[in-house]
């Protein structure tokens, strides 16, 4: 997540910022409308192991204390979806909306897996799938380095060689996903770094509107 901002580019151009800047941003803004309509908001940070939780009130001192967990919050190097989202159904145990902000870049299955065990439980769940628009999009054409920010393994190639096996690649981990939510009735929505918040805030309130 630590991905993206100038420095994801060679040249230091991009149009977004890193992406869990942005989905910090986004969980923040997600939070003060939720409750200043009066729900009752949580949180869970994961990383590689269970999720650090902040429980659901709906207090404007509880939002302070969210604003706090995630001014702390900060890329870790590794990331496994199944460990970060193991048990966090259980902890939130009140149906309700579960939202989650991720760039989904982990096994398929295990990604599939954690969606489950909301998807058991009934609550509704809505998917932003954020990536930098440097992961969508692929520009890199020239002989260029790439590192893997979790391993720090470092693989030179010509950017224009792999941009198709790279496209599909991602294409096809996307669309196993967004199957996945569509047949169960999960809103997934693809989001990047560069666009407005309100993209995605938009798509969470046609979200409420169509349960209320």
């Amino acid at each position: 997540m630590s991905f993206g901002g100038p420095e994801a580019f060679p040249g230091g151009t991009s149009q977004g910022i890193q992406k869990w800047i942005y989905g910090r941003n986004l969980a923040a803004a997600l939070a003060y409308l939720m409750i200043h309509q009066g729900d009752a908001v949580g949180l869970g940070i994961f990383r590689d192991q269970i999720a650090d939780v902040v429980g659901a009130r709906s207090s404007t001192v509880h939002l302070h204390q969210i604003y706090r967990a995630l001014s702390h919050a900060k890329p870790a190097q590794g990331t496994d979806t199944s460990k970060g989202l193991a048990h966090l159904p259980e902890r939130f145990p009140k149906r309700g909306l579960i939202v989650l902000i991720s760039d989904l870049l982990d096994d398929t299955e295990k990604i599939i897996s954690a969606l489950k065990g909301f998807s058991y439980r009934r609550h509704e769940i809505l998917v932003f799938h954020l990536l930098a628009p440097e992961e969508r999009d692929f520009p890199y054409r020239e002989n260029t380095e790439f590192v893997d920010a979790e391993t720090q393994q470092v693989i030179t190639a010509q950017g224009s060689y792999i941009a198709d096996a790279y496209r599909k690649a991602l294409a096809d981990h996307t669309e196993k996903i967004r199957r996945f939510c569509r047949q169960n009735d999960i809103d997934f929505v693809p989001l990047t770094s560069a666009e407005l918040l309100s993209t995605a805030l938009l798509a969470y309130l046609s979200k409420r509107q169509k349960a209320s």
